[in-house]
């Protein structure tokens, strides 16, 4: 370890700082932690000094940038992260139990995605074990290291966060502060912690003082003041509290992250890990989760309530933010953006902070002037949920969606150059072959719009209604993932660590693994089609003031090039009921439209120039007295209802 890391640019001994806290491997290496830092600004805020300590960074300057970004790439599911510490964390064997880490069946928890996914991942699968082990390898000697570095630190309170797979770094780097520190108070929370899981912690790290289980801005500055006058918490779970007033959040500071990744990455790992994003949080909960928690959903843990920032709030921190930071991303933790802040925060970010690039997970019942807003305000990038392309699977999984309204902003996102992030999910409860069979007839007219990530199989997580709920939905034997097995210490209280579970219930697609595998087998087709420099097109252009047509999805009996007139061009930007007709009927059948929902869905996609042009016509063409009865039609105005 350098001793001099920390000399510069700002001293951390007792004497500047009361507590530390850890972000442990393998967090992101692109940004800070905003629960860290979150603490850090509520703890200030109350009087104590404290810190951030990036230990991510140092291990990955120590293994090296290429092998942390190769083994930060493993899939959620081999719990790699967990693995490569749980021998310094728990004295289990190198890796845990690992010879089926790599097994689909065990990566996904679900008994037929070996049949489905046909061990996909075996091919590379031993090359990438040896890197693991080689890796492991060095993770004992570098906790032991920086666990008595922190340590000599003098700092009283030692803390360490928790999210997806930190849990064994957090754990082995605590435990070597513990060894090398007399009188030391050792803390941990995050996600992690939240709920039974705090007691999942307390079980396999006995030695830990105090588990922060939830929302802890106002327990957590509590605790300090408490140990600060010798009156330390009864109970070595500290319950949270919800935040139920986002602005009084302090302003964050993320100066720990920049000069420490300064210190501890080459100026060519710095340019490889790329030009830092920031986390930003504009409100908390799930205001659709409220009304209709989605079956699948346990992202929002035990704090479902909808709360937010003012926008006022949002707009003064993003521009304090940005101006010092100057980051590439602004990536929004929200688990879905208020829908209030189209009319209030939206507008404001395109005329007070232009060229934002922004992340911001949404509804996906978007229609194409909210995506056009989105656009203008420099949120590039969205996360709608989208999920699945069957209204009966999304009635299913009470997404308030339907299949029409995912296809439409499929075609819309690439009209106006929005980014989508999404996934198709199988094997609920209840499904029906018949639903991912139309699905799947229909993905190969879908190819020139963003594929998905992938193809998955449901799990029942921790908070969702199937587990909450499991007797409801006809679920029985819930269990965690195999994979939980097999690193953590014999007697472990898996069920209280795990946060991913699966269980015994009727399932269609578990019983059609055949379909399952042509599925997968599609959508990784269509990905394969965007791996290159030009996907395919069903696009209308204009050359020459002539519109057209261009096809470049290859499908069978369509034209790569058609003139059109621009009422024929109209039609294919213009979503409607479907009344059967000769016209529409014809569209469909060439692969130019969809009839989903009781609508007709066009495909083709149109830049907005484009779009607005025959909007404007359809509108001078119509007459008089229809125009108002079919301007609800034009264009997917289908306007979302947040109500619902």
């Amino acid at each position: 370890m350098n001793q001099n890391l920390w000399a510069e640019p700002r001293e951390l001994t007792s004497r500047t700082c009361d507590v530390l806290i850890v972000v442990p491997p393998f967090l992101e290496l692109r940004y800070p932690s905003l629960g860290a830092h979150v603490m850090q600004a509520c703890a200030r805020a109350a009087g104590f000094r404290v810190r951030v300590f990036y230990a991510n960074l140092l291990f990955a300057a120590h293994i090296g940038l290429p092998r942390c970004a190769s083994l930060a790439e493993a899939t959620m599911g081999t719990f790699l992260g967990e693995r490569l510490f749980a021998r310094a964390a728990y004295g289990v064997q190198p890796l845990g139990e690992h010879a089926d880490m790599f097994s689909p069946s065990r990566i996904y928890g679900n008994s037929v995605a070996s049949e489905i996914y046909q061990n996909e991942a075996l091919p590379y699968a031993e090359a990438y074990r040896l890197e693991a082990l080689q890796t492991e390898a060095q993770v004992p000697a570098w906790v032991e290291t920086v666990g008595k570095y922190i340590a000599g630190l003098g700092i009283s309170v030692i803390g360490a966060t928790t999210t997806f797979q930190q849990t064994a770094p957090a754990i082995a780097l605590l435990g070597a502060v513990r060894r090398h520190a007399v009188g030391v108070t050792t803390i941990i929370g995050g996600a992690n912690c939240e709920g039974e899981m705090a007691e999942g912690i307390r079980n396999v790290a006995p030695f830990i003082d105090y588990v922060f289980s939830g929302e802890s801005e106002l327990t957590f500055p509590e605790f300090l003041r408490g140990m600060a006058h010798g009156k330390p918490p009864a109970g070595r779970i500290v319950q949270g509290k919800p935040c139920n007033d986002m602005d009084a959040i302090p302003t964050l500071d993320y100066d720990d992250y920049f000069e420490q990744r300064a210190a501890s990455l080459s100026r060519a790992d710095d340019v490889a890990v790329g030009k830092a994003s920031l986390p930003y949080e504009t409100s908390r909960g799930c205001w659709w989760g409220q009304k209709h928690h989605c079956t699948f959903c346990g992202l929002n843990g035990e704090g479902m309530v909808f709360r937010s920032r003012s926008p006022d709030r949002v707009i003064d921190e993003l521009r304090a933010l940005t101006a010092r930071y100057r980051p590439a991303t602004i990536e929004m933790a929200d688990n879905i953006m208020p829908h209030n802040y189209f009319s209030t925060v939206v507008p404001r970010l395109a005329a007070e902070l232009p060229g934002l690039n922004i992340f911001y997970e949404q509804k996906a019942n978007l229609p194409r002037e909210r995506l056009v807003l989105l656009k203008r305000a420099g949120i590039h990038v969205i996360q709608p949920g989208i999920e699945s392309l069957s209204s009966e699977l999304l009635t299913v999984m009470r997404k308030g969606t339907t299949a029409r309204q995912n296809v439409a902003l499929l075609r819309d996102a690439r009209g106006v150059q929005i980014t989508l992030t999404w996934s198709l999910l199988w094997g609920f409860p209840g499904d029906r072959p018949a639903w991912y069979e139309q699905m799947l007839a229909i993905l190969p007219l879908l190819h020139h719009l963003e594929p998905p990530g992938g193809f998955f199989p449901l799990a029942f997580d921790r908070f969702s209604p199937y587990f909450d709920q499991a007797d409801k939905f006809g679920i029985s034997d819930l269990r965690p993932f195999a994979g939980y097995r097999d690193f953590l210490p014999a007697g472990a209280a898996v069920e209280k660590v795990a946060y991913h579970f699966t269980g015994t219930y009727r399932c269609a697609a578990s019983e059609a693994p055949d379909l399952m595998r042509a599925f997968n087998l599609a959508v990784g087709a269509w990905q394969a089609l965007w791996a290159g420099r030009q996907p395919p097109e069903l696009r209308i252009r204009k050359y020459a003031g002539v519109f057209c047509l261009v096809d470049t999805r290859g499908l069978p009996g369509c034209r790569p090039i058609e003139y059109l007139s621009a009422p024929e061009a109209r039609r294919l930007v213009v979503s409607e009921p479907y009344d059967d007709s000769l016209e529409q009927r014809s569209l469909i059948r060439r692969n130019l439209a969809l009839h989903l929902d009781g609508c007709f869905v066009p495909l083709a996609v149109a830049d907005q120039s484009i779009f607005m042009r025959l909007n404007e016509a359809a509108a001078i063409d119509l007459p008089d007295e229809t125009r108002t009865s079919r301007s609800s039609h034009r264009v997917e105005k289908f306007a979302p209802n947040v109500a619902s």
